[in-house]
This record gives C-alpha cells, structure tokens and sequence, in this order.
C-alpha cells in the first residue's frame, strides 16, 4: 500500500475540487443554463415575426437590485408555434402589450429558442457565464488530484528503489483539513545522476508516520526517468 495516497495535500484538491465542481455545475445551471441558447442566437439567428403575450416584472429575481423584465412572445417557425420569453433589465419593455406584432431572433440551430432583439433568454444576461469559472476550477483541482495519485501510483508500481535520508516529520502548516494539520514526513535523496531529489508523504495520523521517522533512512521507490517522481515504499501489513 502506499501510504497517504488521500491524504494531505491530495485530499484538500478533492475535497475543494468537488465542491468547486458540484458549486459550479449547480450555479452554472441556475444563472447560466440559458447562455449556451443565447449564443446560438448570436451565432445563427435569423429574423421571425411574433406576437407579445406578456411583458411584466420578474418578481422572482433582482439584477443589481432591480427586477428585470420578463417578455413572452409566441411566433411560428416553419410548420410549429412556439412560445419563449426574453430578459431584461430595460424597463421600456413594460411598454409592449398583448398581441403587438414584434420581430424576434430565433435560432437556426434550435427553433425553439428565440427572444427580442437587445435582449437575452438568460435573467442574468450574459455576465451569470462568470459561474463556469467555479465548475473550471473544480475540475482542474480534481484533475491535479488525479494526475498527482497516477505519479505516486507509477512510481510506487514501477519505481527503482534507493536509499532516501529523512528529512523532517512535523505539522503541514500548508494544509487544514476540518481544522486540522495533516503531518508531513519529507525525505531525500541521490538519484543516477548524482542529483539531489526529495519527495514527502502525509498522513492525518502521526503514529502511521513515526516509524519511518525513527529509522532516519527509508527506502524510496522513483521514476528514473523522472526522480521528481518518488514516494515513500511501506510494506504491505499483515
């Protein structure tokens, strides 16, 4: 086994990671959901004539303290009738009333995502996009964790071992977990080409630690290719 291969550092990317992730993925749905729409308009609309049904406040949301514009409209596209609204945050649209003639942007690629010209399906506009940034950060953190347990995983498999000096065992200072300081255990040592490489491992419990730190020499299984690339071997228990 490989000892603390989801702790410390690499148990921080995952927990943050996810929740970035599943923060992202939920905000990106509720303030972002209908943006993807918006810019298939932008790219492939074309023209259609519409009806208004309605144009009132949406009581149900503020954009910088004010309550957007909600217009519904229904127009036909091709052999079908559809019904979609728009969002704004110009209160002129207050001004249009049932059954006024409006020319509306549909979308070639989806005929039934449409809205009024200067306006947008989404109630945040294009700037609720700003939320994917959580989801994007989430999955690069997770992808760092991943990426980072497949190294230590190689190296532990298919590393070479050599003698490695204990360096230090103390409190990651770097690191909380639930308010806590995972422990830290670094070594080092000379790789084939004479150059010095050091590496740690870390754990929530310091008694899995100790012993390793009591010897003051460990064995250390490396890339050669890459001796950046190293872990710590721990024998498989009984």
């Amino acid at each position: 086994m490989v000892l603390g291969l989801a702790a410390g550092g690499r148990l921080v990317l995952v927990i943050v990671g996810g929740a970035f992730t599943a923060m992202g993925l939920l905000f990106s749905v509720i303030f972002a959901g209908k943006i993807p729409s918006d810019l298939a308009i932008a790219a492939t609309g074309h023209p259609v004539e519409g009806r208004v049904l309605s144009a009132e406040l949406d009581q149900s949301v503020r954009i910088n303290g004010r309550h957007p514009v909600l217009a519904t409209f229904a127009y036909t596209a091709g052999d079908r009738t559809y019904t979609s609204e728009s969002s704004s945050t110009d209160r002129r649209l207050l001004s249009l009333k049932a059954n006024d003639a409006v020319t509306l942007e549909v979308a070639g690629l989806n005929p039934s995502w449409a809205r009024l010209p200067g306006t947008t399906r989404s109630w945040t506009g294009y700037f609720g996009g700003f939320v994917v940034i959580f989801f994007l950060i989430g999955v690069g953190l997770l992808a760092s964790a991943m990426r980072s347990h497949r190294r230590v995983r190689r190296a532990f498999v298919h590393g070479q071992p050599v003698i490695g000096r204990v360096v230090s065992l103390g409190p990651d200072t770097s690191v909380r977990i639930n308010g806590r300081h995972p422990f830290r255990l670094s070594w080092e040592f000379v790789a084939a080409d004479d150059e010095i490489y050091d590496g740690s491992i870390s754990s929530m419990h310091l008694l899995e630690l100790e012993p390793f730190a009591k010897q003051r020499e460990v064995i250390v299984l490396h890339d050669p290719a890459n001796p950046r690339i190293n872990t710590l071997y721990v024998p498989e228990r009984s």
